[in-house]
C-alpha cells in the first residue's frame, strides 16, 4: 500500500475522532440552521482539517527512505490536500446555512 494512502488513512481515522470534539465545540457557539445535510457537511470540515497535521507526520515518518526535499513535499501535499478537502466541505456547508438564514 502506498505511503500517500496509509497516511490519508490513518490522518483520517484520527480526525474523524478528534473531529467530532471540535465541531462540538463549534456547534456549542453558533449553533447550525441548515439540518441534517449541514450538520454532516460541517463536521466532515471539521474531521478533515483535524486530520491535516496527522496525515502529514505520518506520512513523513513512513516515508523515511525518502531525502529530505522529497520527504517536505509529501507531507505538504498531504496536509494542504487535507486542508482542500476541508475547504470544499465547508463551502457547501456554507451555501446551506445561508439558504437557511434567508
Amino acid at each position: 500500500m502506498p505511503v500517500w494512502l496509509i497516511s490519508v488513512i490513518g490522518g483520517g481515522l484520527i480526525g474523524a475522532f478528534l473531529g467530532q470534539w471540535i465541531a462540538r465545540g463549534s456547534v456549542a457557539r453558533k449553533p447550525i440552521a441548515g439540518g441534517d445535510p449541514a450538520r454532516l457537511l460541517h463536521y466532515l470540515g471539521c474531521a478533515a482539517i483535524t486530520a491535516a497535521p496527522f496525515a502529514g507526520a505520518i506520512g513523513g515518518v513512513l516515508a523515511g527512505d525518502l531525502h529530505l526535499i522529497p520527504r517536505l513535499l509529501l507531507t505538504s501535499a498531504l496536509g494542504f490536500g487535507c486542508v482542500g478537502v476541508s475547504a470544499v466541505f465547508l463551502l457547501i456547508f456554507a451555501a446551506f446555512e445561508s439558504r437557511a438564514t434567508t
